[in-house]
């Protein structure tokens, strides 16, 4: 039997353009305004702390793309990791929620190490690898 899932799309899709705005502005500063003003506006809505938000995110900085043909799932020395920018970046994003004093119930990860290892250095939450994150990729 599946769950029903009631899903406030204002808020999710709020949420996601929040996520990728931080990104955009952590990776490269941008000053463009009307980014500012739409990442100022997701943190608003997070801060409310109301239950049922989703933030959907993808992984840091990992330089390249995709993996290689040989990769293992459970095998990091296979697949494109973050860089040391990547790092940062997840640190800065974590450090921003912290500040804020937003509050995180769950934090799902895909199986990637690259987005295992963002989810941890963001570190806002005991992180639970999650195989049906793979099927949203």
């Amino acid at each position: 039997m599946a769950a029903r899932i009631d899903l406030n799309w204002k808020w999710f899709f709020g949420s996601l353009a929040l996520v990728l705005s931080i990104g955009l502005i952590t990776a490269t500063a941008s000053s463009d305004a009307a980014t500012n003003a739409q990442t100022q506006a997701g943190w608003q809505l997070l801060q409310r702390g109301e239950t049922g938000l989703v933030v959907a995110m993808r992984h840091a900085i990992a330089p390249g793309t995709g993996d290689p043909a040989n990769f293992k799932l459970g095998d990091c020395s296979t697949q494109r990791n973050l860089s040391a920018q990547g790092r940062t970046q997840a640190k800065q994003i974590g450090a921003e929620f912290r500040n804020r004093n937003i509050k995180v119930a769950r934090v799902l990860s895909s199986q990637w190490c690259r987005c295992l290892e963002t989810a941890k250095l963001i570190n806002i939450g005991k992180v639970e690898p999650f195989p049906s994150a793979e099927l949203v990729l």
